[in-house]
């Protein structure tokens, strides 16, 4: 999941960062010092399965990366005094490759009693209100509809039975396999100062990122016939957008959730579209269920809701929907750089081996072997290079860690 401060901050730089997301030449980050110390927390008590938890800072407006965890404890406990413990999972290590998480095993969490979120931050106690956990209906599928003009696809849910209260809201959790702009096939070992051949097809090419799903998903039945979805459209995915690129999986857990719920939701989600509007709410207005139960005066970001789960995943493949549309090559070349530059070029630079060097042929003929390492007369192969961030996939936050069961034989 991403942070509420996150996703209100991100917004703002969307319009600058679209420009440069599809290439290996990155923004320069310039970074603002500051914050309001405001504490947000996020992580809706489900019910029947594993509740994840955020508990964060507000930042600058101007940063755009996810803010740290703060170390606190973390439990939910119900009525009855039954308390369940959260544990902290480091990113890049869990479902999440993008930040660290509390984690709170509640899949036989009791039903019958009402339960609230608690957090406490050296000696400060943050809690929710008492929640009763509420039903949700059966999740029947999910399915993707690509726009006429093939710029959007959305991804839809069909779900039937009794709920309570005909509010929703949905959580995705994603994997997705991308590339690196460029598939490196030598990499620097600085130990042995020397350009080496990865083996046994080992790369930094293929990566997999496992991440929340930014969108805001929510619906309400009340205006329907009967309580049920069909085909609903819940988040949508723009053919550039590089979750779409190669396999993307997502898996959207739906809960129910209460009136006063929905409508923080859709505040935040109106917040977000129209950038802080004249007239849309600003987010110090828009007052969750979480307190300091030591001060209740004290401004608490985030909303909790308790509720039992259903959930569906789907599988979309980019071989089957001819849909992503790939930038228009890369802006970077790869560069020559001579072996007394490799260090240089690897410390202070950042720059990485990318492919031997072959001179161009002035005759035009064949293509060099590469088996015969061609030399600048010392002895040395020569090779070249490019900037880390476009030929090492993890640095766009993703990871080696291939999930079980993908269709894909690249390791």
């Amino acid at each position: 999941m991403r942070s509420l401060v996150h996703s209100l901050r991100m917004i703002v730089a969307t319009a600058f960062a679209a420009a440069l997301a599809f290439s290996c030449v990155y923004p320069f980050d310039a970074k603002v010092e500051g914050g309001g110390g405001i504490i947000s927390i996020e992580g809706d008590i489900l019910a029947g399965d594993w509740t994840t938890v955020l508990v964060t800072g507000s930042q600058a407006l101007a940063t755009t990366d996810l803010p740290p965890l703060i170390d606190a404890t973390v439990y939910v406990e119900s009525r009855n005094g039954q308390r369940k413990n959260a544990v902290r999972v480091e990113a890049g290590t869990g479902d999440f490759a993008e930040h660290a998480y509390y984690l709170i095993d509640t899949r036989k969490l009791d039903v019958s009693q009402q339960c609230r979120l608690v957090v406490v931050i050296e000696g400060t106690t943050y809690a929710c209100d008492w929640q009763d956990i509420r039903r949700t209906s059966q999740v029947d599928s999910l399915s993707y509809q690509i726009a006429e003009d093939r710029e959007w696809m959305d991804i839809c849910v069909s779900a039937h039975g009794e709920a309570d209260g005909g509010y929703y809201r949905w959580i995705g959790r994603e994997v997705y396999e991308y590339k690196a702009d460029f598939q490196a096939t030598v990499y620097f070992d600085p130990a042995a100062d020397s350009v080496t051949y990865f083996a046994d097809g080992a790369n930094y090419y293929y990566c997999w990122m496992r991440r929340s799903a930014p969108d805001i998903m929510t619906a309400s039945t009340l205006q329907m016939e009967e309580d049920r979805l069909i085909g609903y459209p819940v988040m949508s995915i723009n053919c550039r957008d590089e979750r779409i690129s190669y396999y993307y999986n997502i898996c959207l857990i739906q809960e129910s959730i209460s009136e006063d719920a929905w409508r923080y939701w859709n505040n935040i989600a109106r917040n977000s579209s129209e950038v802080g509007g004249l007239f849309s709410p600003q987010p110090s207005e828009i007052r969750g269920n979480i307190h300091n139960l030591q001060d209740t005066t004290e401004y608490v970001i985030g909303y909790i809701s308790a509720s039992q789960v259903s959930s569906a995943q789907i599988m979309i493949p980019n071989h089957a929907t001819q849909f992503y549309v790939a930038p228009d090559g890369f802006p970077e070349v790869p560069k020559l750089v001579r072996r007394n530059e490799w260090r240089k070029y690897y410390y202070d630079l950042d720059w990485w081996p990318y492919r031997m060097y072959f001179p161009p042929d002035p005759d035009g003929g064949e293509e060099p072997d590469p088996s015969e390492e061609p030399d600048d007369g010392s002895g040395v192969a020569e090779y070249t290079w490019l900037p880390h961030r476009c030929v090492d996939c993890r640095t766009k936050g993703g990871t080696k860690r291939k999930p079980a069961e993908w269709p894909t034989i690249e390791i």
